[in-house]
């Protein structure tokens, strides 16, 4: 599959490179280039015609920026799981960044895959949801080695990583107040896993 590149747009609608690329650059721009609302347009129109879609690695090449934030979340086939990383994602696009999101599969290997994608696609910062004690210190490595600020959310202390946990006795007194403020005497605590 070809995909449609700046210079692309540039010979189909006869313009330079650089005037394409004052248009598409993403705030970016060279500001001795100028280009007028029309032609801008006519830009805006082709390239939404072509899919055209900026190409990461020259992105990071040019300005040493991905744009990615990477997520490493272990059993994210739980519906909880889902809805965490949808909220993750949420932030991180307002934030105007983009979301990677790898399951770990519960095994190192797992963790292994996730942490390669993520060096891969040069990911400004990873979360780690709910790492366990098996998590492997070697990939930790690497991503520390790349100077990739990492944070924890839930889940076991790792060494040099900032570790954010909800407190979940608070949680639960205030949620057994509610209820027995509403006059329920009778609770029952249904998880899943």
């Amino acid at each position: 599959m070809k995909f449609c590149t700046q210079t692309d747009i540039a010979r189909t609608v006869g313009v330079s490179q650089r005037a394409v690329a004052a248009v598409l650059g993403n705030g970016r721009s060279n500001s001795q280039v100028r280009v007028g609302i029309h032609l801008r347009r006519r830009i805006l129109v082709v390239a939404h015609r072509r899919n055209y879609c900026p190409h990461r690695y020259a992105q990071v090449m040019r300005t040493g920026k991905s744009g990615v934030i990477g997520l490493v979340q272990f059993g994210g086939i739980t519906q909880f799981a889902a809805q965490r990383a949808f909220h993750v994602a949420q932030v991180v696009r307002s934030e105007g960044y983009q979301l990677l999101a790898n399951d770990a599969i519960w095994d190192p290997e797992g963790v292994s895959a996730a942490c390669s994608t993520l060096l891969d696609a040069r990911a400004e910062g990873i979360l780690l949801v709910t790492p366990s004690e098996w998590f492997p210190l070697s990939e930790l490595e690497r991503i520390q080695r790349a100077k990739i600020p990492v944070v924890a959310m839930n889940g076991v202390r790792l060494p040099g990583v900032a570790l954010v946990r909800a407190d979940a006795r608070q949680g639960m007194r205030d949620l057994t107040r509610h209820l027995l403020g509403l006059g329920y005497r009778r609770l029952a605590l249904l998880t899943t896993w």
